[in-house]
């Protein structure tokens, strides 16, 4: 890690990349050396930031993603965890199976919840 590059050999994933404030804060990601993962719903815009992200010196893989898909966002996330600096995204993380989210309603409630007061002994 150099000073110039303080988060080189990190790994950054973002969504809503392709516009606003996302892509802003892909390109200073990638700027400071980290390795961008970009995900967004447009293609296009996706491809337009990678392309930034490279010309501020950082590299970066996209991979399109609709957030509002609780299963499209495991599979991303799982994809994410596989990027190397080299790889498009996904190869591996395609042979694995991406583990569902769990959302805090389905969880059961904790133990202390279900038990009765104690009674004091009298």
């Amino acid at each position: 890690m150099s000073a110039d590059q303080p988060l080189a050999g990190h790994r950054v994933v973002i969504t809503g990349a392709s516009s606003g404030i996302g892509a802003a804060t892909a390109v200073a990601f990638a700027a400071a050396g980290a390795r961008v993962v970009l995900g967004a719903r447009g293609r296009e815009g996706l491809d337009d930031v990678a392309r930034r992200c490279a010309a501020a010196g950082g590299n970066a893989s996209v991979r399109p993603v609709d957030c509002t898909d609780a299963a499209a966002v495991a599979t991303f996330a799982a994809e994410a965890r596989a990027c190397s600096v080299a790889s498009t995204c996904g190869s591996a993380a395609r042979r694995r199976r991406a583990r569902p989210v769990r959302r805090r309603a389905d969880r059961r409630p904790c133990a202390r919840r279900r038990r009765e007061p104690r009674r004091s002994h009298e």
